[in-house]
């Protein structure tokens, strides 16, 4: 289209023609460039989803993109702890993040600006003993990126 169009101005005698077809193409190219960038130069990363480990004794966590926050739940009234395991390899991040404070409750681990943007989070929700730092009876993998 933009062959015949420019044809088109060259066989029209005047430059007035050719002139408007080049402001037209020119416009639209700046559109499309500004659709192209906003639509790709801000990725935020993604949330993942909640993984549950099977009761009894049992926790969920999550990843929320926004804030780069860990959530893990304790959803057993056992007297033990929730701990998410959390693993992100281009950030650096190898941890466990407990949950002592009881049944029905959550933790927030807010790694903010220490976790760069566009990296993998993985994690999983396991059951565990926090005097003796044990943990088992973990959940699958969840992840998500920052």
């Amino acid at each position: 289209m933009v062959i015949v169009l420019l044809a088109a101005g060259f066989i029209c005698p005047g430059g007035k023609q050719v002139k408007k077809i080049h402001s037209a193409l020119a416009v639209g190219a700046a559109a499309l460039t500004l659709v192209f960038v906003t639509s790709t130069s801000s990725f935020a990363g993604a949330d993942g989803p909640q993984v549950c480990n099977a009761g009894p004794q049992s926790a969920c966590a999550k990843f929320y993109n926004d804030g780069d926050v860990i959530r893990v739940w304790d959803t057993d009234c056992d007297g033990h702890a929730a701990v998410a395991v959390v693993q992100s390899a281009e950030a650096g991040i190898y941890e466990n993040v407990w949950n002592t404070a009881g049944c029905n409750t959550y933790v927030d681990r807010k790694y903010g600006t220490s976790m760069p943007e566009d990296v993998a989070v993985y994690y999983k929700a396991c059951y565990g003993v926090y005097s003796t730092k044990t943990i088992t009876r973990c959940s699958g993998l969840g992840g998500g990126r920052s």
